[in-house]
Protein backbone atom coordinates (compact mmCIF):
# COMPACT_ATOMS: atom_id res chain seq x y z
CA UNK A 1 0.00 0.00 0.00
CA UNK A 2 1.24 2.95 -0.77
CA UNK A 3 1.79 6.05 1.89
CA UNK A 4 1.20 9.84 1.16
CA UNK A 5 4.44 11.79 1.92
CA UNK A 6 3.50 15.25 1.11
CA UNK A 7 2.87 16.57 4.14
CA UNK A 8 6.62 15.17 5.31
CA UNK A 9 7.73 16.51 2.29
CA UNK A 10 6.18 19.92 3.03
CA UNK A 11 7.87 19.64 6.59
CA UNK A 12 11.20 19.45 4.84
CA UNK A 13 10.39 22.34 2.85
CA UNK A 14 9.62 24.25 5.79
CA UNK A 15 12.68 23.30 7.47
CA UNK A 16 14.90 24.09 4.39
CA UNK A 17 16.16 20.96 4.11
CA UNK A 18 16.91 18.64 1.20
CA UNK A 19 16.62 14.63 0.63
CA UNK A 20 20.11 15.03 1.06
CA UNK A 21 20.51 17.27 4.15
CA UNK A 22 17.65 15.16 5.93
CA UNK A 23 19.49 11.74 4.90
CA UNK A 24 22.89 13.24 6.61
CA UNK A 25 21.35 14.36 9.45
CA UNK A 26 18.90 11.11 10.06
CA UNK A 27 21.72 9.12 9.17
CA UNK A 28 20.01 7.07 6.10
CA UNK A 29 21.41 7.03 2.48
CA UNK A 30 20.46 9.78 0.50
CA UNK A 31 19.11 6.66 -2.20
CA UNK A 32 17.47 4.93 0.36
CA UNK A 33 15.53 8.03 1.36
CA UNK A 34 14.74 8.67 -1.72
CA UNK A 35 13.49 4.94 -2.57
CA UNK A 36 11.39 5.09 0.84
CA UNK A 37 9.65 8.86 -0.17
CA UNK A 38 9.07 7.38 -3.68
CA UNK A 39 7.49 4.18 -2.02
CA UNK A 40 10.16 1.78 -3.44
CA UNK A 41 10.88 0.94 -0.28
CA UNK A 42 9.25 0.97 3.92
CA UNK A 43 10.86 2.97 6.38
CA UNK A 44 11.82 1.18 9.32
CA UNK A 45 10.76 2.29 12.58
CA UNK A 46 14.52 3.83 13.60
CA UNK A 47 14.30 5.89 10.10
CA UNK A 48 11.39 7.70 11.01
CA UNK A 49 12.27 8.26 14.33
CA UNK A 50 15.25 9.91 13.58
CA UNK A 51 13.72 11.99 10.45
CA UNK A 52 10.85 12.91 13.40
CA UNK A 53 13.76 13.99 15.69
CA UNK A 54 15.32 16.03 12.98
CA UNK A 55 12.38 17.51 12.12
CA UNK A 56 10.78 18.52 15.20
CA UNK A 57 7.61 16.76 14.32
CA UNK A 58 4.99 17.65 17.30
CA UNK A 59 4.48 14.47 19.66
CA UNK A 60 1.54 12.34 18.57
CA UNK A 61 1.99 12.78 14.33
CA UNK A 62 3.88 10.30 13.31
CA UNK A 63 1.00 8.74 11.77
CA UNK A 64 -0.17 12.22 9.64
CA UNK A 65 3.53 12.07 8.60
CA UNK A 66 4.29 8.87 7.65
CA UNK A 67 1.44 6.70 7.39
CA UNK A 68 -1.32 8.74 5.31
CA UNK A 69 -2.94 6.34 2.32
CA UNK A 70 -2.38 7.68 -0.72
CA UNK A 71 -5.58 7.87 -2.68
Amino acid sequence: MPYDYKKLLGKMREEGLTQELLAKKAHIGKSSLNLKLNNNREFRQGEMIRIFNVLKLPDGSMEEYFFSEKL
